[in-house]
């Protein structure tokens, strides 16, 4: 008889960790259900309202599209009100030794970017631009802090969605609206970090990934008519991409393409969908766009490039550890390589690489690297330790979205060579969302383990210190009548 009021006592334990209620529960949600979805949002500590309010207000940009709404700094409030509400709260990141290396790598680069400031070219200039980089230190911490729970990671992780293909439909429509016609100022996406083609773009890569992972997770559980909406997620954002007119973007979309071929199940199956993909990209991409890759390498665009990355090798020669500073080639290009006869504006140097090696030197751009292979080692730790537990259906979910991750990784390693896009969001939020996988991958795949459900290889279940099951709990909270 005890044993049995211990067994249930454990099962439990399982279940309210995985937020398991009838209204909070992950499958529950899954189903999209707004008022479901509602009812548990409502329950949420202000804490998470306020770190979600940040991502929306940081990707949609609703303020700076409506003047009304621009009265007060609504990210930075948001963030400040997290950091405070959390703390209030008691909440507690999860801690777990297998992301030790993700997170000392961004503590690292914080390091160098703050010391390349104090003895930048102008070191005003770089601490006047302390709070973009800064920002995400404090939300990376902040998101892993305060969502500690499947059920918040499940509702910021489709706010994450739904915010990109507010984006994506825009650039679908523009791009419709002209007849799929080519512009040179290609599509872009909310003001901020994603207003210019070339980083809408970028954005797009990451996004039809993780679009189409959420949608084979859980499209059983919806109708004909909720499905086929889903599916103009990733089909407005690779539309969105082919309209972008950044052949830095087609470039990532193709490594996608190629590293899903390289996977070894169903290579037959994943053969037709990259031809038939690739075969669409072909048939709707206009002539003009087409051109602009015969001259790659020759036409003024890329002779321009060639130039600045030129100069960014020289500076990065002459200032090998911390560059000229944090945020410092714009002021340093002006005073000292600017020729308006050969444009007519101070321009940034156009490749995230160069852009790190000029102003935080080769450590930086090591570190840079170095945190971009720890993200993609968690996510392939991640696809490992879930693979046994795919029967699971929100299991199944991590292990998708883990691949979907290390794709759209891939694509900004390749568009970054483009694209100066060092302190943008890309990186930081790909590592973020990658730790937030790893970690509620690794608690369900433990419980499902311990309480006999299926037996997984310990090799996976080893690594790193037990996640402690109380910090990942959302207390049970009857539903409302």
């Amino acid at each position: 008889m005890r044993q049995n009021t211990t067994a249930n006592r454990f099962k439990s334990k399982v279940a309210v960790a995985q937020g398991d209620d009838e209204q909070g529960s992950v499958e529950s949600l899954a189903n999209l259900s707004p008022k479901t979805i509602w009812q548990s949002v409502r329950r949420e500590h202000l804490a998470f309202w306020a770190i979600c309010g940040w991502l929306f207000f940081e990707y949609v940009k609703p303020q700076a599209i409506y003047g009304w709404l621009d009265f007060m700094p609504w990210s930075m409030t948001c963030i400040l009100a997290a950091f405070v509400l959390s703390f209030a709260k008691g909440d507690k990141a999860p801690n777990y030794n297998g992301l030790t290396a993700i997170h000392a790598g961004l503590v690292a680069f914080f390091l160098v970017v703050l010391l390349s400031s104090i003895f930048a070219y102008n070191s005003a200039y770089s601490f006047s631009k302390a709070t973009v980089m800064g920002q995400w230190f404090i939300v990376y911490y902040l998101v892993l802090k305060i969502v500690n729970t499947e059920r918040r990671f499940f509702i910021f992780f489709l706010l994450y969605l739904l915010c990109n293909f507010k984006m994506s439909q825009h650039g679908f429509v523009s791009w419709v609206s002209r007849g799929f016609s080519f512009a040179d100022f290609g599509v872009s996406g909310s003001p901020g970090w994603f207003m210019n083609s070339g980083e809408f773009a970028m954005q797009m890569c990451v996004f039809l990934p993780l679009s189409i992972a959420f949608i084979q997770a859980f499209k059983n559980r919806w109708s004909k008519l909720l499905y086929y909406f889903m599916l103009l997620f990733p089909i407005s954002a690779f539309s969105s991409i082919l309209a972008s007119s950044s052949r830095g973007a087609i470039l990532g979309l193709i490594a996608i393409g190629l590293s899903i071929l390289f996977q070894r199940k169903k290579i037959f199956k994943r053969l037709a969908v990259v031809v038939v993909a690739f075969g669409i990209a072909f048939a709707f991409t206009p002539p003009e766009f087409k051109e602009r890759f015969t001259t790659a390498g020759e036409d003024d665009t890329s002779t321009l490039r060639l130039h600045y990355w030129g100069i960014a090798t020289d500076i990065g020669n002459s200032n090998p550890v911390l560059g000229i500073g944090y945020y410092n080639w714009i002021p340093y290009f002006k005073a000292y390589h600017f020729d308006p006869s050969i444009k007519y504006k101070p321009e940034e140097v156009h490749s995230t690489y160069f852009q790190a090696l000029a102003e935080l030197g080769y450590s930086g751009l090591l570190l840079l690297f170095l945190f971009a292979f720890f993200t993609w080692r968690i996510n392939r730790y991640s696809v490992k330790l879930t693979a046994p537990f795919i029967d699971d259906e929100v299991i199944n979910f991590y292990n998708l979205t883990a691949k979907a991750l290390n794709y759209g990784l891939l694509s900004l390693m390749v568009t970054s060579t483009f694209i100066s896009a060092l302190y943008y969001p890309f990186f930081w939020i790909q590592a973020l969302l990658s730790a937030l996988v790893c970690i509620f991958a690794t608690v369900r795949s433990r419980q499902l383990s311990s309480s006999g459900t299926i037996a997984a290889p310990s090799k996976f279940l080893t690594a790193g210190s037990p996640l402690p099951v109380k910090s990942l709990t959302s207390r049970h909270v009857p539903s409302r009548r």
